[in-house]
């Protein structure tokens, strides 16, 4: 989608500015393998936004989770237990993004 690539650069910013206990993993969810066409896309558009932090594959992985989803992108946050953790954020949104995990972080 539009804003999903449009906030690639941005992301690619911060992930650099991301403490070492922080991960920032972007999730293909129109991919379903590495030989479908869409993936080809894909690696076209990572390589276009000279992003570098990692991207996978989300169609399986995230399957369940998609039946809920209202709008793109989807921005969730995941625990180092892999619990979700927060309120999905809907829309390009880097700066709640970042609130969300400054707060967090200054939490624990």
């Amino acid at each position: 989608c539009g804003p999903c690539i449009g906030e690639m650069p941005e992301l690619e910013k911060w992930s650099e500015e991301l403490p070492d206990n922080v991960q920032l993993l972007g999730v293909m969810m129109d991919v379903t393998s590495e030989e479908d066409s869409t993936y080809q896309d894909a690696k076209k558009i990572v390589a276009a936004t000279k992003v570098k932090y990692t991207n996978i594959i989300g169609r399986i992985a995230f399957q369940e989770y998609l039946k809920h989803m209202v709008g793109v992108p989807t921005t969730i946050f995941v625990d180092k237990d892999g619990k979700l953790v927060g309120e999905p954020i809907i829309g390009a949104n880097v700066p709640a993004y970042k609130k969300f995990v400054e707060d967090y972080l200054n939490e624990k």
